[in-house]
């Protein structure tokens, strides 16, 4: 499995395809782009490889399901250990930063409690 998170351009889409060796190819994309994604690969001929082009929430409809619908207590422990194993396999040093965050004493920095940003206010009119 690799992740790739890109711009899409059809440089970039013929690149990807010809460097990928798998034979499955899944395109995550944002809803408004799809249509987009769904031409680019249909004008360069790469549709071929392509198993799906899914939308951002179609993920989250998914996980949704998974993890809190009917059937979490059957998907939800095999779903969220595999997204640790893939996860430790594509960050490798996740498994000694606790070690790192330790060692440097971040753990004894205390939460603040001022907001570092502004919070938006709703404003209303009255007519």
């Amino acid at each position: 499995m690799q992740v790739k998170h890109l711009n899409l351009s059809e440089d970039l889409a013929e690149d990807v395809s010809s460097s990928v060796s798998a034979d499955r190819i899944v395109i995550v994309c944002k809803d408004a782009e799809k249509r987009i994604v769904d031409r680019v690969c249909n004008q360069l001929g790469i549709s071929g490889r392509i198993q799906a082009v899914i939308t951002q929430s179609d993920l989250v409809r998914w996980y949704d399901k998974a993890l809190r619908g009917e059937h979490a207590n059957i998907l939800a422990q095999d779903l969220l250990e595999s997204l640790r194993a893939e996860f430790a396999d594509a960050f490798p040093s996740s498994k000694t930063f606790e070690e790192f965050y330790r060692d440097r004493q971040y753990n004894k920095i205390k939460k603040s409690e001022q907001l570092f940003y502004e919070k938006d206010e709703v404003q209303t009119s009255e007519r």
